[in-house]
């Protein structure tokens, strides 16, 4: 039996980061798959990292006959679970033709606007053609409860990052897309009134950062190698699902602090979270955590690892999966 994870991406984010702990996942428990990009981006980081190890991966034409004539040529028994509203709407067009069963995963928090709305409307309409997975209880509900809750997860890293002490500067970090959705607006503003820390900015997208009080980092493949350069990392989003940077983050140790938006209430701490309209309050609690001693914040950060051990690692998410991709 092999899984085909479906996916349209040119870039890398939420959904694509989920894909790569799944990806993690199968090579964890030997399951036969392969990741599939209705249109293939040749410098994407996902691409890279199959082709580096040696994971089957098949990009398309990015049209719908060339995704059709695909699975013509493909052996049942398989399993195909599509991520992304487009690559969700074409495999219930194609599976619900062919009549085999199909799964896919709700990731965005938001509805967007324009031709974005229009696909996420048929993307939530046309749930009822398959097997459906949400990240958040907030997605589950706007799909009228047919998704099955899966929360994301994330393979802990084999060597714990723990530092004895956090840097002498506060070093603060915003991961993600730089723009409205994500809050990378509310974090300029947070850098702009408190100048005793070093803001740093992970990401690409629609806000010019020259001339504001950051350090810009720009897109990286991954932030594995990253995570020990911040001491925090804050998210002030006004739309979430369950965002796995809040995952990646606190696995490495490090303290994130956010708004009480999606899902986030779930992981992160009561002490860290604060509600959507009062996104400023957030600036405080920065502030807070830069005038602490080192104790508080190491006790922050060994409390964000043990989190994510208890309630958010894969092998706590693979019973799930596993009864879902093999049932009859």
């Amino acid at each position: 039996m092999r899984i085909f994870l479906v996916v349209d991406s040119s870039g890398f984010g939420g959904i694509e980061s989920h894909l790569l702990q799944l990806i993690l996942l199968f090579q964890k428990k030997n399951i036969s798959f392969t990741l599939l990009f209705l249109k293939g981006y040749p410098n994407h980081p996902l691409i890279q990292f199959c082709y580096q190890q040696k994971i089957q991966c098949d990009c398309l034409s990015g049209t719908f006959l060339s995704f059709v004539r695909y699975f013509q040529c493909q052996s049942f028994p398989y399993i195909v679970h599509a991520h992304g509203y487009k690559a969700s709407i074409w495999i219930r067009l194609l599976m619900t033709w062919k009549g085999l069963r199909c799964i896919t995963t709700f990731h965005a928090g938001e509805v967007g606007d324009g031709r974005v709305w229009w696909y996420e409307m048929i993307n939530r309409r046309s749930a009822f053609l398959s097997y459906n997975f949400a990240v958040s209880k907030e997605l589950q509900s706007s799909v009228k409860n047919r998704a099955m809750l899966l929360p994301n997860f994330i393979q802990m890293p084999l060597a714990y990052f723990q530092k004895k002490n956090r840097h002498s500067r506060l070093q603060v970090g915003f991961v993600g897309r730089l723009n409205i959705v994500k809050g990378i607006d509310r974090y300029l503003w947070f850098s702009e009134h408190y100048h005793d820390v070093d803001w740093h900015v992970f990401g690409s997208g629609s806000f010019d950062l020259t001339g504001a009080n950051v350090i810009d980092r720009g897109v990286v493949p991954s932030m594995d190698q990253y995570w020990k350069d911040l001491d925090l990392l804050v998210l002030p989003s006004r739309f979430e699902g369950l965002p796995m940077v809040v995952l990646e983050a606190m696995s490495f140790g490090v303290p994130v602090l956010t708004t009480d938006v999606g899902d986030c209430a779930t992981v992160v701490p009561g002490h860290s979270i604060v509600s959507d309209s009062q996104w400023k309050n957030l600036l405080e609690k920065i502030i807070f955590l830069d005038q602490a001693d080192d104790d508080l914040w190491l006790e922050r950060s060994r409390e964000s690892i043990a989190i994510i051990k208890a309630g958010f690692t894969d092998d706590l998410r693979w019973e799930i999966l596993r009864n879902v991709y093999f049932s009859e």
